[in-house]
Order: C-alpha cells, then structure tokens, then sequence
C-alpha cells in the first residue's frame, strides 16, 4: 500500500503528468489513454488492487464467456474478469464524472487506464463522427 493512503488522501501514480489522468473511485488517479479504439474500458488488475484496498465494495467479477480482445499492436488478449468503477476523467477541459462503468480487467498490458468507446459516447464524444466530418481542406 502507497504511503498516504490511510489518511484520506489519494493514492497518485508517478507517471500522470499526461495531459489526461482518472481518478478511479476517488482514491487512485493514473495516466489515461482516451482513444485507443477499444469498445470497452480496460483496466490493468493491479490498479484494481490497490483500489480495493481503499474500496472493499469493488469487485473483481469473473466473466462466463470471455472476449478475446484486440490490443495495440495486433495481439490478442482473453478477458477472464470486469469490474464496475465510478470515474473522473481529468482533461484540460475540466473534470467529468460517470458512474458504474464496466471495465475489462487485465492481468497483462499497460500501466495506463484505457478508456472506451462506450464511455466517450456516453460523454457525448464519437470520434467515428468526428473523423467522418474531419475537413477535407489542406491545413497550412
């Protein structure tokens, strides 16, 4: 457990000087990666321990059917588990809060909360639209 933890405070990973970050159920912020084109959000499990020793109501649930899904570079991962986490994205724009977003937990993979597309539209952000309407204008 990170020192701090015990008094309230938030539990902050080294790398969040991203330009985007999420506090994940109000005690651990980390870098987020806003576009990576998965479906759903991914969730490495070590974040997910350090979270449920703050959050003893966050579970890891099993998955009956698991997905095999496509990760950069093409490699394929199983997802055996999810689990449900309020989040506060943090932008420049300023703070977002969306509750109960089910996550795809990873044993394996990056040190980065990856956020999905089902979140990005519930946030009222496609970027499918936005690249479809992209100006076909030359940039100077």
């Amino acid at each position: 457990m990170e020192e701090g933890l015990l008094d309230g405070s938030i539990a902050k990973e080294d790398d969040t000087s991203d330009e985007y970050s999420v506090l994940i159920n109000g005690v651990l912020e980390i870098s987020m990666c806003p576009d990576t084109g998965a479906d759903n959000s991914i969730v490495p499990v070590n974040f997910v321990k350090t979270i449920q020793e703050r959050c003893k109501d966050v579970k890891i649930l099993p998955i009956t059917n698991p997905p095999v899904v496509k990760a950069a570079g093409r490699k394929r991962l199983t997802c055996t588990s999810m689990v449900f986490l309020d989040l506060q994205i943090r932008a420049a724009a300023g703070p977002g809060n969306i509750h109960n977003v089910k996550c795809y937990v990873f044993e394996e993979g990056d040190d980065h909360f990856m956020l999905g597309r089902d979140v990005l539209e519930a946030l009222g952000i496609n970027i499918k639209s936005i690249w479809n309407n992209w100006p076909t204008q030359a940039l100077n």
